[in-house]
């Protein structure tokens, strides 16, 4: 299950995978993407990754997208990960991550209130700030933007 809330993980990678394929990424951004997860929550490996046949480009975007999982506290990992992308300056990394928020502001509704509004006030519009001069898919960005601007509903 998702951290925060009552829907299973897989649902948000499928999620993610598809924003990505409706902006036009390629198999290995997308495919990063539904794997962006993995190593975090369910313990999948480097190693069992390859063995499952990933290219070596896909396991490093999943690298880039993925928390220390060594760090105990949730606020820290996710600075440390976008130090991480900061340092990296890949666009692909950048478009999973930006899937990956765009995925949660949107569903964050059904999050416990404390993570609706972390999601909500604090990392879509940081992430959004972070991410205004990428050179993302323009409809990528513009749609973490609609979400971050207009709110979320019943807050």
């Amino acid at each position: 299950m998702r951290k925060g809330c009552d829907v299973p993980a897989y649902v948000h990678s499928q999620r993610v995978f598809n924003i990505l394929k409706d902006f036009g990424y390629s198999e290995e951004v997308r495919l990063g993407g539904l794997l962006h997860d993995v190593i975090e929550d369910a313990g999948v490996t480097v190693e069992e990754l390859k063995e499952l046949g990933c290219s070596d480009r896909t396991i490093k975007l999943v690298l880039l997208a993925t928390h220390d999982i060594e760090m105990e506290h949730g606020d820290e990992q996710w600075v440390m990960l976008l130090a991480q992308l900061i340092k990296a300056d890949d666009q692909d990394a950048w478009a999973i991550k930006t899937a990956d928020i765009l995925d949660n502001v949107r569903s964050c509704m059904s999050m416990v209130a404390h993570r609706r509004a972390f999601m909500r006030h604090v990392k879509g519009p940081l992430f959004l700030s972070l991410i205004r001069k990428k050179k993302l898919h323009d409809g990528l960005f513009q749609a973490l933007k609609e979400v971050v601007d207009n709110g979320i509903e019943k807050e």
